[in-house]
This record gives structure tokens, sequence and C-alpha cells, in this order.
């Protein structure tokens, strides 16, 4: 029974001023990232491939809504007997 009650406080030390629990991309870290923070993430990744400008945008946008995609699906092959 403690456990229950522990576990949420030994789960939120993990987490940084502003930053959301898990990896990057997995269903945890869009569920408790706030967007600045997604975008943050993804204007990184973006920039490193190259894009700047008006590319910029479409690039981050391209890349959340895949990754939250791909959260989706990971969340559905879980909850699936």
């Amino acid at each position: 029974m403690r456990l229950i009650f522990i576990a949420p406080i030994v789960l939120a030390g993990c987490m940084a001023e502003g930053d959301g629990l898990g990896r990057a991309g997995s269903p945890e870290w869009f569920a408790t990232t706030s967007n600045d923070q997604i975008i943050a993430y993804y204007r990184q990744d973006c920039m490193a491939y190259g894009y700047t400008g008006d590319q910029l945008p479409v690039c981050i946008q391209q890349e959340i809504s895949t990754g939250r995609q791909c959260a989706r699906s990971q969340m559905r092959n879980i909850i699936r007997p």
C-alpha cells in the first residue's frame, strides 16, 4: 500500500523543471510535456536536419505529428492483449 503513495513522489523527482516524464517521443512524454517544450525539442532536430526559414515550422509540425502517431501506436500495442 505504501508503494502507491511513494511512486508519484519518486516519479516527480525524476522530472526537471518544465520537462515531461519518460523518453522524448514516448506516450508518457507527450502526455506530460508542455507544447513549448515539445516544439523546442523538435526544433533542434529540424535545425540539425538543415531546415531554416519558412521550412522550419513545417518540419517541426511534421515531426510532432509523426511522433504523436508513433506514440499512439505504442499505446495501442500496449493495450491490446
